[in-house]
């Protein structure tokens, strides 16, 4: 606490936020994996910013703010339950509800996202819930931006080199489908879910998925109807 007093010159602030590690509680992770030491350690990392932050300024801050992914609540309930029992001895109001930052931001994505909210009871409601969005298509966000080999954009603009076979393979992908649909991955009368989804292409009018990185069950690619897209606009 002397070093955190220290840091923030004496000063205590009127909101803090904190956002722990979400590996712990992302649904990219599998469950056995979630319920490891490891994990449920990461997971903890949320108590010990909660319990050094009331020990540094106790109930003085006047709004504690914590961000994460919804599952949260349901992976480490105990701790999301320790962490309002903190919060609520030390006086403080609770909320906390997930909403989607697409409609927060007016994104091309589907983005679920939890807040927990904290006011203390001495202090009036100053925190609103914003006014929600039109969620857009990809295709209004990648439309404003040159093609992908554009020298206007420079030399990282452009598309990943893939090797020829992978990138037909992506090519006859059709769009809103997966590699799932390519002709011998599924055997006949095999149910898709009996094969894990990888290379999602996402219609050019569609709002996308989480985008979660390569390797994940997330986003690959964007179905790209313009002249001189290539393959596909990668992203």
């Amino acid at each position: 606490p002397e070093e955190l007093i220290e840091f923030c010159g004496g000063v205590v602030p009127d909101v803090v936020f904190f956002s722990p590690p979400c590996k712990a509680s992302s649904g990219l992770l599998a469950p056995e994996l979630a319920a490891s030491p490891k994990y449920q350690e990461m997971a903890q990392l949320a108590l010990v910013w909660l319990r050094l932050m009331l020990a540094t300024w106790g109930s003085r801050v006047r709004m504690v703010l914590m961000e994460n992914v919804p599952r949260i609540r349901t992976r480490h309930a105990p701790m999301m339950a320790e962490a309002r029992r903190l919060l609520d001895a030390a006086g403080y109001l609770l909320h906390d509800e997930a909403h989607n930052l697409g409609e927060v931001g007016g994104l091309a994505q589907n983005r679920d996202r939890l807040l927990l909210a904290a006011r203390h009871r001495s202090v009036k409601q100053f925190l609103y819930k914003p006014v929600k969005r039109r969620v857009r298509g990809v295709g209004e966000v990648l439309e404003k931006l040159p093609l992908p080999g554009d020298p206007k954009a420079g030399p990282l603009h452009a598309l990943p080199e893939l090797d020829p076979i992978t990138a037909i393979r992506l090519a006859l992908i059709p769009a809103g489908g997966d590699w799932r649909d390519l002709e011998g991955v599924l055997a006949e009368g095999q149910p898709r879910r009996e094969v894990h989804r990888r290379h999602l292409i996402v219609p050019w009018n569609d709002v996308a998925a989480t985008i979660a990185g390569p390797g994940s069950n997330g986003v690959n690619a964007v179905a790209d109807p313009r002249p001189g897209a290539g393959f596909s606009n990668v992203y």
